[in-house]
């Protein structure tokens, strides 16, 4: 089923995915403020911020939520190259 045949109300579980997602976006969208608002993005001034997104992938593979899960390990793979 694609989001344009759904209809109807959302439900509980719904919410409780897009909250799901919402915490796990928020850390990339914090570092990427704080890169943008840099002068001058260089690895030594973000090599910290860089690290937190390796550990912090490797904390959300074994989540519990399987979406969320395979997009991480996705994202991982790409992180590791």
């Amino acid at each position: 089923m694609s989001f344009i045949e759904y209809e109807g109300t959302i439900s509980s579980s719904d919410w409780e995915g897009v909250n799901i997602i919402t915490k796990f976006l928020e850390m990339f969208f914090n570092i990427t403020l704080k890169m943008y608002r840099s002068l001058y993005v260089t690895l030594n001034l973000h090599i910290l911020e860089i690290c937190q997104v390796g550990v912090y992938l490797n904390q959300l593979i074994t989540n519990k939520d399987h979406v969320l899960a395979k997009m991480v390990k996705n994202m991982k793979e790409k992180f590791d190259k």
